[in-house]
């Protein structure tokens, strides 16, 4: 009886060691393509960021320009829209400052209800940037 118990235990030993090996070899390969897959997706992700990519500086001014023409345009009287449509724009180095005074100037109007400093602000960068002279004074002209 001892043989049979003795025998059925050491049976049961090797199924659950053979089994655990089974287990840890699946998880080796398990990892090892998985590290296959993140050097690849690592490597892809490196060419990526290796490529240059040659980007026409007039052509982005000319695109700033025109899309921030578009916005003053289609201004209905709600400066938190159009607020938020100016800073969505890309902006090509050189016209930041211009970019943030179009931004803090209609700060005036939406937080602290100073219509006539909004007035003053974008008059002044109308006068500076002949180039949105036309779509500001819209705006100007329709501030009470």
């Amino acid at each position: 009886m001892n043989k049979e118990k003795g025998f059925s235990l050491l049976l049961k030993v090797i199924i659950i060691t053979v089994l655990l090996l089974f287990v840890l070899i699946a998880g080796i390969i398990y990892s090892r393509k998985a590290d296959d897959q993140l050097v690849t997706k690592r490597g892809e992700v490196e060419q990526v960021q290796n490529k240059k990519i040659v980007v026409n500086y007039d052509e982005l001014v000319e695109n700033y320009k025109e899309s921030l023409i578009e916005v003053i345009d289609e201004f209905d009287g709600d400066y938190q829209l159009l607020q938020e449509q100016i800073v969505e724009i890309a902006v090509p180095s050189g016209f930041q400052e211009l970019h943030l005074q179009l931004v803090l100037a209609l700060n005036h109007a939406l937080y602290e209800d100073n219509i006539s400093i909004t007035k003053t602000k974008l008059q002044k960068i109308s006068d500076d940037n002949d180039w949105l002279a036309k779509s500001l004074n819209k705006i100007i002209l329709n501030i009470i």
